[in-house]
């Protein structure tokens, strides 16, 4: 190609060189490498008198140096603006001095690969340079898919100490990318490549209508205060005192599956850190969520592993799982992630070693430490205490790390913290959460699921990098039921019945305010949490939630329970109830998951009593059902009893 005389304008007076052909978009616009650029300004140069709009011959001073035919310096007050060098590639050019600066681009990659640019901590908006479903001019025989310049230094200054990170992010393909840190004059290399990924073949809109995958979460105990429109940052609550400026929350609008972090608070009003995506009409819940530093035993040996968060992926499978992270975090995406636009999230980048803490710093926010060239800004991921924090995990944003001694500080918490001598650097997984292989994750640096979401074939990585394997979890589900009318209780099976002595009380209960229950040999197998039935004094049973159970010393923790009153003996018959409730239509009330040790077969017991919904009740349903190491569960009959 050839630069396209038309398509420019010289301005003798004030020595702007413009490009006026048509945008990249339009229906024939033009490009040249830097090289011919030069030579066409001193073609032009030699001439004995200008012509048309190209203010430029003979008596005028020589607009342009060539250092190389990829480094071309413009001089004696010759200039491009942004427009110009969009059309320009294959080098850089220099003008003002060297205080502005467009240093060339080359990505080695496939002919079809959409690239972004990250720059100075965020996405550059406008990606001109993916040209219809390709890149901008491409060298095919050289294997290159994209030739541009980018703007590195302006006004005297750096953009960035010039580093850039180029991103390939399209959903249904594989993710890639490949960080510059620091560009040279000339072309600087990206080898960012793409290819259908065989594990996200969903359709995009049924990915992005996803409702029950999110960070792990808990009702706040509060709830949306009227209508909240969308696009604005401020939510109206009921009770803002529930809250800490920092924390992250979701609504309980169904359609809204973005989180939120607050960034301060006015009495009851919260005010975000972008702008609300769905209305509320008033009296949604609204949800914390557990970012951050979080402990939790995803290997099951009964000692805890720390992450960086812990997700829920709902009632569906671990792939699907995949997709939606990869959507979350898609070119385009509009979702945040950890507090950051989704483009721009990329996992931990760094462990830092801190020490001298003051304040308290929220479960995520942004960090900064340094000045001019020592400057330095991230997203902290998390951090193993924050009032007393000794390890520090971020996602590198802008400048450069931090020094023994520096002081880090927390953007909304105003918590300080100094770097002690140690950094490492952790590698970036592409996408964030690892990969798929289609039934199994394997995980990146410091991300877990619940562990009940997890089976034996998934990997994570904790935050000291090591490799956990989960426990074989196993689902037994029931279905055929009817929300709102049919009362499902699953025990452990003994002769086609209840097994009422499947343990025993290990003490005697006669007062109040008991909380732990001792039984002698809890299962191996027991659900962590769940409901157990208790044989009182007067023969009865009564139903208790557990919401721990402890192995090594055989202990239920109950909610606070009054026993002075109908006692519970030592050796009374206690029993778990692995479904014990009104199903509702929710998964927690149709399934329950525990870690497979060996076969275990079930007895179900569905009443309806027909006082609910129809009004007409069933006969009960029993039946038996085996727990075997790839879950369970059954289907119920349901015979009208009328």
């Amino acid at each position: 190609m050839a630069i396209v005389a038309s398509d420019w304008t010289i301005d003798r007076a004030t020595g702007n060189i413009r490009y006026v052909g048509d945008d990249h978009n339009g229906a024939s616009p033009s490009y040249a490498t830097v090289i011919q650029f030069h030579r066409f300004l001193s073609d032009l140069n030699d001439d004995p008198e200008f012509s048309g709009d190209d203010e430029l011959d003979i008596i005028d001073k020589t607009p342009s140096n060539r250092s190389t035919d990829n480094i071309i310096t413009l001089v004696n007050g010759f200039n491009i603006d942004a427009t110009a060098a969009e059309h320009l590639f294959d080098g850089s050019i220099i003008q003002a001095g060297g205080d502005t600066v467009f240093d060339g681009i080359v990505n080695f990659g496939n002919a079809d690969v959409q690239i972004q640019i990250i720059q100075d901590g965020s996405v550059l908006a406008d990606d001109w340079w993916n040209y219809n479903g390709a890149g901008l001019n491409p060298d095919a025989n050289q294997g290159i898919s994209h030739r541009f310049m980018l703007l590195v230094r302006d006004a005297g200054a750096d953009i960035d100490g010039r580093r850039l990170i180029g991103t390939s992010k399209t959903f249904g393909n594989t993710f890639s990318e490949f960080k510059i840190n620091g560009t040279s004059n000339g072309n600087n290399v990206l080898a960012l490549t793409d290819a259908g990924d065989l594990n996200n073949t969903t359709v995009e809109g049924t990915i992005a209508a996803l409702t029950d995958i999110y960070i792990d979460r808990v009702d706040s105990t509060t709830s949306v205060d009227g209508v909240n429109n969308t696009g604005q940052n401020v939510l109206n609550v009921a009770d803002g005192t529930q809250f800490t400026a920092g924390d992250f929350i979701m609504t309980g609008v169904a359609t809204d599956q973005q989180e939120y972090q607050i960034t301060s608070i006015a009495t009851n009003a919260l005010t975000l850190n972008q702008n609300l995506a769905v209305a509320t009409v008033g009296a949604e819940t609204v949800y914390k969520l557990n970012l951050g530093y979080t402990e939790i035993d995803v290997d099951g040996n009964g000692v805890n592993e720390n992450y960086y968060a812990q997700w829920d992926k709902g009632s569906n499978s671990i792939n699907t799982y995949y997709e939606r992270m990869k959507w979350l975090v898609r070119d385009g995406s509009t979702s945040y992630v950890y507090g950051l636009p989704g483009e721009l999230f990329r996992g931990i980048t760094h462990e830092i070693d801190v020490d001298t803490p003051t304040g308290t710093f929220a479960s995520v926010e942004g960090v900064s430490w340094g000045s001019g060239a020592t400057a330095g800004t991230g997203q902290m991921l998390a951090i193993n205490s924050p009032t007393a924090g000794t390890k520090m995990w971020i996602q590198l944003l802008t400048g450069v790390l931090p020094t023994d001694g520096t002081t880090i500080t927390g953007t909304i918490s105003g918590a300080t913290v100094d770097m002690n001598v140690t950094i490492t650097e952790r590698p970036v997984s592409t996408p964030f959460v690892g990969q798929s292989t289609g039934t199994a994750l394997i995980g990146a640096f410091g991300l877990a699921l619940q562990t009940d979401d997890l089976l034996s074939t998934d990997t994570v990585f904790d935050l000291g990098n090591n490799a956990v394997t989960p426990p074989n979890n196993v689902t037994f589900i029931v279905t055929g039921m009817i929300s709102g009318e049919d009362y499902v209780l699953v025990t452990n099976n003994n002769a086609g019945d209840i097994d009422f002595a499947q343990m025993a009380l290990n003490a005697t209960y006669s007062t109040a305010g008991v909380t732990t229950i001792s039984v002698v040999a809890i299962p191996v197998d027991c659900p962590s949490t769940g409901t157990i039935r208790i044989q009182r004094a007067d023969g009865l049973y009564s139903r208790h939630a557990f919401s721990a159970r402890d192995l090594t010393t055989d202990d239920f923790t109950i909610a606070s329970t009054d026993f002075s009153t109908n006692n519970a003996n030592s050796g009374a018959n206690v029993f778990i109830s692995y479904l014990d409730n009104l199903y509702d239509g929710t998964t927690a009330t149709d399934r329950f998951t525990y870690v497979y040790n060996a076969d275990r077969t079930h007895f179900i017991r569905v009443r309806d009593g027909g006082t609910a919904g129809d009004g007409e009740g069933i006969k009960t349903f029993e039946s038996t059902s085996t727990m075997g190491s790839n879950g369970g569960g059954t289907s119920i009959n349901r015979i009208a009893d009328v």
